[in-house]
């Protein structure tokens, strides 16, 4: 995560760590967004998981203290880094991706 800053924007990426927090706040047009905050002991990472993936992944998102996330880089600002979550997977004891949703 520490090598976010970096990458460029609408780049596809993988990454995995433990889940910090959740947001869910509410939107205008009624859609539930998503917000998981994770770190993986390089830094941290704000990610955005909107309706579509939610139906998809719902068995994962709330129930995995550690993820796999795959989706594209975006910036909003000169800092501010997220990925917008394409699919969602939980990381097994062994370190290994246990399926994707």
């Amino acid at each position: 995560m520490k090598d976010l800053p970096s990458i460029v924007t609408g780049k596809t990426i993988k990454i995995v760590g433990s889940v910090i927090r959740y947001q869910t706040p509410p939107t205008r047009n009624g859609n539930r967004v998503v917000y998981v905050i994770m770190e993986d002991g390089t830094g941290i990472a704000d990610v955005t998981v909107f309706s579509d993936v939610q139906e998809k992944c719902g068995q994962v998102l709330f129930r995995e203290g550690w993820l796999v996330v795959r989706g594209k880089v975006q910036r909003r600002g000169q800092k501010a880094v997220s990925i917008i979550a394409a699919d969602l997977s939980p990381l097994n004891i062994r370190g290994m991706v246990s399926g994707s949703c």
